[in-house]
């Protein structure tokens, strides 16, 4: 990566940053009519350490599914008693103001959105109770956007202080996944509280920051307190006894020029905007900064602004400039079967990765309760489309694109596994496609299995027992889409514990070269079936355009 001065790179990526807003914005006018939420209540309500969360179910006649909207997590919103909605409806159709409201209004983050629920993060404790409808309108998130400006152009004009002598203790701990980076992250925290030191901890996502804080709270309960922009989280680990934690931040930092605290940490910081991380990194003379580049980047809704580098994030770029001299890798994982393992440490980590002895071997079989059958048996199954006719088909209105046959198979494998006693808990089904995830989600609704339905983006820093892996793709054309994206795809194989069920047509996705090192790992590692063998569990859309083969050869999974 070239080295650029400090004032290139802030002229640049102020640049970037106005072109990402705006398409922000646009994308707010197009979906203006999704923008409000109404005819839901709060089922749900519990403390956090930053305020409180919500959960927010439909109230209408179909309760069980939310009306029709646009908002996505880490969306910012406004949330109103019922009582209010009159007014949400005459703002409903342009951008919404981040300025205060009067009277029953709460300002909030989106952490997790389903077709039957809405999950809210707020940085207060709301009056709201359960059982109580609301509103929610989808706001432009002005404020972030001006703070990250601003700490660009503090960047730029920086003469002295934290932020310079903070570029001679810069450390970036790459922790690949089930390498136990958070736990890491804990570890460093506890032991610069032992030393008296002030230890500031964000991220850009309140789950990352929620994750490092559970684990603190369960090693021995932390004092916290929360900074003026929304998305940026702190934790403060010394031992100063003044519990007068509820004013602005802001009174926690000093303006004498001195670093209020001792290191800063960013968790996930390879899924941050750059610009966001510096809103942070001033504030102390060390910097950690923890995550994984070769997992999902930050989003970026503007493809010019990403391909010009604002889908770089901080830590890539460090990590790109200054290589092992700040980098330390953890290279143990505690999570995946060595043959899971295998391919994601060749394909992305340089071979460098371990299985722990406690996980190199272990199989489905071996938990409680779980049968030793054809399906809890592999570790590594790959169900091959191939010749079968089952091909993928566009979804004009989504967007999207779903395969049939494939959402068929992925059902019939989770039930058997299901039969054979895995917990439904420790079962997860994925796929890049969100249309395919509608198919999947209907036939298991029909089936009353409450399986975890989500896309690549959705699994992140999640894992289970069993992962099946839906790829779509089936074409002449040997067009795969955005599943040549190195990072999805690392990230979805490396959800998955003991078993990897991967349903794909492998002439499609061979002719894209890094699938089709997936897809020799798998038939080197695994056990490779035809499709043919699940004829029987495929529904009638898909028997439609089956090849029948010879009965002879035909079987049952």
């Amino acid at each position: 990566m070239e080295l650029v001065t400090c004032q290139d790179f802030v002229r640049l990526h102020l640049r970037l940053l106005e072109m990402e807003h705006r398409q922000q914005r646009e994308r707010q006018r197009q979906q203006a009519s999704g923008n409000l939420l109404s005819s839901v209540a709060v089922t749900a309500a519990s403390r956090t350490f930053c305020g409180q969360r919500l959960v927010l179910r439909s109230t209408g006649p179909r309760a069980r599914k939310l009306p029709r909207h646009s908002i996505r997590a880490n969306d910012h919103v406004i949330t109103r008693r019922a009582s209010d909605s009159v007014v949400a409806r005459r703002t409903a159709g342009r951008t919404a103001s981040r300025e205060p409201v009067p009277g029953d209004v709460w300002c909030g983050v989106v952490s997790r959105v389903t077709k039957a629920e809405l999950t809210l993060d707020f940085g207060e404790v709301t009056s709201l109770v359960v059982g109580e409808p609301v509103s929610v309108m989808r706001t432009d998130d002005e404020m972030t956007h001006k703070n990250m400006v601003k700490a660009l152009e503090e960047l730029a004009e920086a003469k002295g202080g934290p932020i310079l002598r903070m570029r001679a203790a810069l450390f970036a701990e790459h922790g690949p996944p089930g390498t136990g980076k958070t736990a890491t992250v804990v570890e460093v925290i506890l032991q610069h509280q032992r030393l008296g030191q002030r230890v500031l901890v964000c991220a850009a996502s309140h789950n990352a920051v929620d994750n490092v804080l559970d684990r603190l709270e369960a090693a021995r309960g932390e004092r916290m307190v929360r900074v003026a922009v929304e998305t940026v989280k702190d934790i403060d680990v010394s031992d100063d006894d003044d519990d007068d934690d509820d004013g602005d931040a802001s009174e926690h930092f000093p303006t004498d020029g001195k670093a209020p605290f001792d290191l800063v940490v960013i968790e996930e910081c390879s899924q941050a905007l750059e610009a966001a991380c510096w809103l942070a990194a001033p504030l102390a003379n060390k910097l950690l900064l923890a995550g994984d580049h070769s997992q999902l980047p930050p989003m970026v809704l503007s493809r010019e602004a990403a391909e010009k580098g604002l889908a770089v994030s901080l830590m890539e770029r460090q990590m790109a400039l200054h290589g092992a001299a700040v980098v330390r890798m953890l290279r143990t994982q505690y999570r995946m079967h060595e043959h899971i393992q295998r391919w994601p440490s060749e394909a992305m980590y340089g071979s460098l990765l371990e299985a722990a002895p406690a996980v190199c071997r272990h199989r489905l079989s071996q938990l409680p309760g779980v049968r030793d059958t054809t399906e809890t048996g592999p570790v590594l199954l790959v169900v091959d489309t191939a010749g079968c006719r089952l091909e993928e088909t566009p979804d004009s209105k989504m967007g999207s694109i779903a395969n049939e046959g494939e959402a068929d198979i992925v059902v019939a494998h989770a039930r058997a596994l299901l039969r054979a006693g895995l917990d439904i808990g420790q079962l997860g089904v994925i796929s890049p496609y969100k249309r395919q995830l509608d198919l999947v989600r209907a036939r298991l609704r029909q089936l009353r299995l409450d399986v975890a339905v989500g896309t690549v983006d959705g699994f992140q820093g999640r894992e289970k027992e069993a992962v099946l892996l839906s790829l779509v793709r089936s074409n002449q054309r040997g067009q795969v889409g955005f599943l040549a994206e190195r990072r999805r795809i690392n990230v979805a194989v490396t959800r998955a514990r003991r078993q990897l069920f991967v349903v794909c047509d492998t002439a499609t996705v061979r002719s894209d070269a890094f699938l089709a090192s997936l897809v020799d790992h798998l038939v080197e590692h695994g056990e490779v079936r035809s499709a043919h063998a699940y004829r029987n569990y495929l529904g009638v859309a898909a028997r439609g355009r089956w090849r029948w083969l010879d009965a002879t050869e035909a079987g049952e999974p």
